[in-house]
């Protein structure tokens, strides 16, 4: 719990890759966020590092290997259906293989100076364009 009163249900991680000039999204498929762009990512299962599931999550999501992440920072996210998570986000540079649909996602790779509407994006997004 945090100082004000903030509860966390779950950690979850997002992972974004950002090169050339893009930054790689997903179309996500279902699950939290779908129907919206936002970076690979998800609950981080028991016993595993912050960083370990964010590659995974990537991979599972992308078909492609995430080259050394780094964490950029956390945040605190409340869902509509009263779910409360801790996200930790994470950037990439490069990666290994190239980014494939997968039954959760689509990638899409989009201009880092002309990332898609908030209507049609994750709120966390916007805070990798800098």
């Amino acid at each position: 719990m945090t100082r004000d009163g903030w509860r966390r249900d779950f950690d979850a991680t997002l992972l974004y890759v950002v090169r050339d000039g893009e930054i790689l999204l997903i179309h996500k498929k279902r699950g939290i966020g779908a129907g919206k762009l936002n970076g690979a990512g998800g609950k981080v299962d028991p016993g595993e590092s912050l960083l370990a599931a964010a590659a995974r999550e990537f991979r599972e999501e992308l078909c492609a290997r995430p080259l050394a992440p780094q964490k950029l920072g956390e945040v605190a996210f409340d869902v509509v259906d009263g779910v409360s998570m801790l996200i930790h986000v994470f950037r990439a540079d490069a990666l290994e293989g190239e980014p494939s649909e997968t039954d959760e996602a689509v990638p899409v790779w989009a201009p880092v100076d002309d990332i898609p509407s908030p209507s049609r994006r994750s709120n966390c997004v916007t805070c990798l364009a800098k």
